[in-house]
């Protein structure tokens, strides 16, 4: 990770010298510095995350750094908010719509400015290198990814792999409650756990979340089953369930990445150590 130039990041670095020092691009010197480290950083949070969430990251900014340098070769030079807007929210394999949207919102910075040839180096540089990455995580799926298989154990067997000893509250029959930081992961563990039945995954665009929530926790939110609807055992979330709902039906979380902010774990633990809950005691796994 530390080899990628975030090219795209970087545009300051490829102006003319003459050009440097005019505004506009000083404002892309100042984004530059610090989108690569936020870069940096998310590439890392993703891998700590899970395998999956990093995967699609590290295809998510190949294909944009294809686009860019598509846009390059057209003449376009894709910077400031409204042009990233349109790289970020523009479906990539549709390059006629793309590239249309792209001409109407990249007129800020003329490509006659920049070193296109350099600037397109080290594009090639930096693909070469996701690409590699991707090719390095391509291989692992779930039998191999020992995190998942942790999880698995935890929530099937009530143990880690590495421990025979039962893991306390009887955590293989208890409700759970599995929160991670990326909606990514989340689908992820969705995906390879649904074949337990009774679970559920949440995350912003959730459209029946309210649903989910009080079949997840019936007793706390005073809700009636109705005919033919199942009760959740095992609720996996992104943070958007971290803040004032009751969860307290479950006496388990596990936290399967830890978000950097120790005041949201906090506050995970929080929607099941809550007034009401008929649990003597509140676990939290990480």
């Amino acid at each position: 990770m530390d080899q990628l130039t975030y090219a795209r990041y970087a545009l300051f670095d490829y102006a003319l010298p003459e050009r440097q020092g005019e505004p506009q691009y000083q404002e892309l010197r100042r984004a530059g510095a610090a989108l690569r480290g936020l870069m940096r950083v998310m590439l890392f949070k993703r891998f700590e995350s899970s395998v999956e969430a990093f995967r699609q990251t590290v295809n998510r900014l190949r294909d944009l750094q294809l686009a860019f340098q598509g846009a390059l070769d057209r003449g376009l030079v894709p910077a400031g908010d409204e042009a990233t807007d349109v790289l970020f929210k523009s479906d990539l394999d549709d390059e006629l719509s793309l590239y249309e949207a792209l001409e109407r919102a990249s007129s800020r910075y003329p490509v006659s400015d920049f070193d296109v040839d350099k600037l397109q180096d080290v594009l090639d540089t930096d693909i070469a290198l996701l690409d590699e990455m991707a090719r390095l995580v391509e291989s692992i799926g779930p039998a191999e990814d020992n995190k998942l298989q942790q999880l698995v154990a935890m929530v099937t067997r009530g143990r880690t792999l590495s421990d025979r000893r039962a893991l306390p509250g009887d955590l293989a029959h208890a409700k759970v409650l599995i929160f991670t930081q990326y909606a990514d992961t989340a689908h992820y563990l969705y995906d390879n756990l649904k074949h337990l039945g009774h679970i559920r995954a949440v995350e912003s665009d959730t459209r029946d979340r309210g649903r989910v929530i009080v079949r997840f926790a019936p007793k706390a939110n005073h809700y009636d089953l109705r005919p033919g609807e199942e009760e959740l055992r095992i609720l996996i979330a992104t943070d958007v369930l971290s803040e004032g709902l009751n969860l307290q039906d479950a006496n388990h979380v596990i936290n399967y990445d830890l978000h950097w902010n120790p005041v949201r774990l906090i506050q995970r633990v929080g929607r099941v150590d809550r007034i009401g809950t008929e649990h003597t005691a509140v676990y939290a796994h990480k």
